[in-house]
């Protein structure tokens, strides 16, 4: 008997992990992203696009307070590059031992997950990038108040993110 249940585990076992049980983010497009923080009352200002880019979307909040960028590279691999020096720098800066400044990193395949917190050579900010194949969205509030952090959270999570 106990060998059929635990035969039963691994083959359930084996299916989960040949379907890939877990949750694969969907990269937005820039109309989409757009779309979303128009509704949140977001207002969109100009960018420089550059080479590597197919679109650059930035949005402000009222209070200019908040800035949401969707970058959409031409390849995955060069926002991963981005994100992966965001990230260097971030957890260098972290190692230094400041305890005025903390970042977390999660995700892995086709995402990844940055926050960071806490007072920089730009000063003390709070700052999410999440990258998704080719997209990456940053979001930044100009200090890291609980209200700053709160808003910035619920942008991320209105994403999708």
């Amino acid at each position: 008997m106990m060998k059929k249940i635990f035969s039963i585990f691994v083959s359930i076992m084996i299916v989960l992990s040949v379907t890939g049980c877990s949750e694969k983010h969907k990269a937005l497009d820039s109309q989409a992203f757009l779309g979303i923080m128009e509704d949140m009352n977001y207002k969109e200002v100009k960018t420089l696009l550059t080479e590597d880019l197919i679109s650059d979307t930035s949005t402000v909040s009222e209070s200019q307070e908040y800035r949401v960028t969707c970058l959409v590279f031409k390849t995955a691999e060069k926002a991963k590059g981005i994100y992966d020096t965001s990230a260097e720098a971030a957890k260098g800066l972290q190692a230094k031992g400041d305890s005025n400044f903390s970042c977390t990193e999660s995700g892995s395949g086709n995402s990844g997950k940055l926050v960071m917190n806490g007072k920089t050579v730009n000063g003390t900010k709070y700052e999410t990038i999440v990258r998704v194949d080719n997209v990456l969205i940053r979001a930044v509030a100009k200090e890291n108040s609980d209200a700053d952090i709160k808003e910035i959270d619920k942008v991320m999570k209105t994403l999708g993110y």
